[in-house]
């Protein structure tokens, strides 16, 4: 029974107006809903009006359908002459309501009833068309049919007035909706009248033509079924008008009515070519071909017709909509030429800007300001405010006009919480802001939010770091000064040499805080890293005073780095920023140490002929593969918590600056390894080694006698002190010089023997506890190739098993932190008196 159904109805024009007639159907029931919810009782009126000719449009469609099917042939004349008086009383009530309709509008304009004599004009007309159109043959006196669409109304001696009534209608309604834009106190009720007036006029202008002048006069009938049709979709348009406050320009419309008209013509002019000329058979396969290749070229399609559409309309190649769109790229150079180009796209008239929600005045919007599609438009709150009296709104709109504001956008961040308001002024041109413009700042807005809410924290921080940078120099400043004056008195004392370390350590730390400082002031002030304070070092040296240094949370974190560090080069950079480089690095490696208990890091170094190397590696989560281009991206964070994205596109900045360059590669699940390359500088190494021998001769080598008596001077001591603590061992260097000895030092066990091998020492100090080759083990190479020298083990408290093994290699042995009086009395006992 459906499929026999389906048959008798499938014809393209009836197949037309059903959908057509499903679509007003639809959106009927969306307008009685919203309007139910949302509409106040001063207008219902105006929608009942407009739905109830919605009604009577839906039920002339589908009367009109009947003449486009099969069924017009299978049930006869009869029934056609019925339905025809149907379509006549249909198109007349669609007509009678739509005058009803602009009575209302212009008595809510006018704040006034509906007039005596329009009521009276709709009664006499209503009672009339009922009238001839159920007497028989009044209106309708036959119809002859061909078949599905092809057919001839024959009409009766009243049809000529029931036509001119409709006339009659139509002049009276464009009249009203005329007179309702000219009174509109606001520009959007102005545009509200534009957009219903304009819907009718196609709607009533279609209607008159069609029923008065084609199928009167001339007895053509094949255009009934587009009256109709027209009038769903323009009464559409009008029923959009009544419920919504922001609209669509009339030059985007005319663009989108362009573009869907060649991509719809391009698709149907082949088939109907086609299908003129050929079989059955031979027009379904062209078809399913033609639909395969339109679809594998809808792109192209779509962006020809666009391009056509816009040069036809705008005279430019994309529209204004498409440019607002790509404005994004210009926030890569910065935020004011994002603005910049809003402004001369949109052809703004006064300055746009950005404010941030902690400016007191942005308080006032973001009650409004709740949905990422929501926006404040000058001009729709005037709207609201002459429909109804809201103290909120007022508010609104007195602030909106102090900044000068015609358009307030939210800028959300990643929780959808609003952190910036995008501040737009008046149009040049006075026109109000279209609904596409909106929707095409908000998709803008939408892709740049992200950088935008990096650089407001930026800001933020840069403001915030100014102030603790300056804040932090003046009591800074004090504490350095004090210590200062305390330095010389304790320096006279024997037995406080502990807290002369204290002081020093203290000394040593606000240097090097100052140092941290002054580079941060210089990167957030933009200053030039380029050759501010660099020096030559040695990358073993920077390396392991840098992992000393690092603030560990835990000391299980430190014992988790193992270094290889014995094939040493010399760079050319800035300490302090090169420690910054390895302190992100430690840091991200270590963030994972607790969800990974296992994981380790790997600090390994390997010069080479034109760059010397660096391989930082650690055993955690790893990194997948498609993110490892974007780590050292500006803002780009991968599986870490509150992280600003700025760590690792530091390191890469800093190490451009001293030509070298960072790479990263993972294995996800594995590993990661940042591998940072420096220029070969090993052809100065002599000459910083030597440098360094001099800088450390006129620094360090003080001599002093600590006996009266001449010939007990021990002025030509020369001691080696070895321990990778530079606390330690800077205490022993400072005491061990004061008593006028000749003091080297080396970091670790591999260093001392290297030392011992190529200089002669009286006296070597050894820290037990070292990475890599222990206090022990340097100890019984050293007694290899330098067997005179007495060997002093430098330990904190040690059990009975490692002070046995310190006795069996060993000479002597010293507790951490020795005093100035045990270096005396180790090296008397073991220097002076031999």
């Amino acid at each position: 029974m459906a499929t026999q159904l389906l048959n008798y109805i499938a014809y393209p024009k009836a197949l037309l107006l059903l959908f057509a007639s499903i679509g007003g159907l639809c959106w009927l029931m969306y307008f009685i809903i919203y309007s139910l919810t949302k509409i106040s009782n001063s207008v219902k009126n105006l929608y009942y009006s407009y739905t109830t000719c919605i009604f009577f449009i839906i039920l002339w469609v589908i009367s009109n359908a009947y003449f486009h099917t099969e069924l017009l042939v299978i049930f006869g004349e009869s029934s056609a002459i019925y339905m025809a008086k149907l379509a006549n009383i249909f198109s007349y009530m669609s007509l009678t309501f739509s005058f009803i309709y602009s009575c209302h509008l212009t008595s809510a304009i006018e704040e006034s009833k509906i007039k005596k004599w329009e009521i009276t004009i709709i009664a006499i007309m209503t009672i009339y068309a009922f009238y001839v159109n159920f007497i028989s043959g009044y209106t309708i006196r036959g119809v002859d049919i061909e078949g599905p669409s092809h057919f001839t109304i024959h009409f009766g001696q009243a049809t000529p007035i029931f036509f001119l009534s409709l006339f009659i209608y139509a002049f009276l309604t464009l009249f009203k909706l005329i007179k309702s834009i000219k009174f509109s106190r606001t520009k959007i009720k102005q545009l509200q009248s534009i957009y219903t007036v304009s819907g009718m006029i196609v709607y009533l202008i279609s209607t008159t033509v069609i029923h008065l002048v084609i199928t009167f006069i001339y007895d053509d009938f094949s255009l009934t079924w587009l009256p109709p049709f027209l009038a769903v979709i323009c009464l559409s348009l009008v029923g959009y008008a009544s419920i919504h406050h922001r609209f669509y320009s009339w030059r985007h419309l005319t663009y989108s009515g362009i573009r869907t008209a060649i991509i719809l013509i391009s698709y149907i002019i082949p088939i109907i070519i086609f299908t003129s000329k050929n079989s059955t058979s031979l027009n379904i396969l062209f078809v399913i071909l033609w639909c395969l290749v339109y679809m594998f070229h809808w792109k192209k399609i779509g962006k020809m017709s666009a391009k056509i559409s816009s040069f036809l309309v705008y005279k430019e190649l994309y529209t204004p909509t498409d440019k607002i769109q790509t404005i994004s790229r210009y926030f890569y150079n910065s935020s004011q030429e994002l603005i910049r180009e809003i402004s001369q796209t949109l052809q703004l008239e006064g300055e746009l800007s950005i404010i941030s929600l902690d400016n007191e005045s942005s308080d006032f919007y973001k009650e409004h300001l709740n949905q990422s599609n929501s926006a404040l438009i000058m001009d729709e709150i005037e709207y609201q405010l002459s429909n109804k009296n809201h103290e909120y709104l007022k508010k609104v709109h007195h602030k909106m006009v102090e900044h000068k504001a015609a358009a307030i956008l939210p800028i959300f961040d990643n929780k959808k919480s609003i952190f910036q308001l995008l501040v737009l002024p008046q149009k040049s041109n006075g026109f109000l802001y279209s609904n596409e413009e909106v929707y095409a700042i908000q998709h803008l807005l939408r892709k740049v939010s992200f950088y935008l809410y990096c650089e407001y924290k930026i800001k933020q921080s840069q403001r915030t770091a100014i102030s603790i940078a300056y804040e932090m120099k003046n009591p800074l400043r004090d504490v350095q000064i004090s210590l200062s004056r305390i330095e010389p008195e304790i320096n006279k004392l024997d037995n406080l040499s502990s807290l002369l370390k204290k002081i020093t350590d203290i000394n040593k730390a606000i240097n090097y805080g100052y140092q941290i400082i002054d580079t941060s002031l210089n990167d957030i002030n933009h200053i030039s890293t380029d050759t501010d304070d660099k020096e030559y070092m040695h990358i073993s040296e920077l390396i392991r005073n840098s992992i000393n240094d690092y603030a560990y949370e835990r000391q299980e974190d430190k014992d988790r780095i193992f270094l290889d560090i014995t094939d040493d080069f010399i760079i050319y950079t800035n300490k302090t920023k090169f420690t910054l480089i390895l302190f992100n690095l430690l840091k991200n490696a270590i963030y994972y140490f607790y969800s990974h208990p296992q994981s380790t890091i790997e600090i390994k170094v390997k010069s080479g002929l034109t760059f010397n190397k660096i391989y930082f590696k650690d055993y955690g989560p790893g990194i997948e593969e498609n993110m490892i281009d974007n780590i050292f991206n500006d803002f780009f964070t991968y599986g870490k918590h509150n992280g600003t994205g700025l760590g690792l596109s530091y390191c890469k900045r800093v190490m451009k600056t001293i030509n070298g360059d960072i790479h990263c590669r993972s294995i996800f699940g594995e590993y990661t390894e940042f591998l940072l390359t420096f220029p070969n500088t090993q052809r100065l190494s002599n000459i910083i080694d030597y440098g360094s021998d001099i800088k450390k001769n006129r620094h360090n080598i003080i001599e002093k006698s600590i006996f009266d008596n001449s010939s007990n001077s021990v002025r030509k001591i020369r001691a080696l002190v070895t321990d990778d603590n530079q606390t330690h061992r800077g205490l022993a260097k400072y005491l061990l010089t004061s008593l006028g000895v000749l003091v080297y030092e080396a970091k670790d066990g591999q260093q001392s023997i290297e030392m011992a091998s190529h200089h002669t020492f009286d006296i070597i100090f050894m820290d037990i506890q070292m990475p890599e080759v222990n206090g022990f083990e340097a100890s019984i190479q050293i007694r290899k190739f330098s067997p005179t020298p007495p060997i002093i083990a430098l330990s904190g408290e040690s059990g009975d098993k490692e002070v046995a093994k310190i006795s069996q290699i060993m000479d002597d042995r010293m507790i951490k932190p020795a005093t100035l009086s045990q270096f005396k009395q180790i090296l008397q006992k073991w220097v002076i008196t031999n």
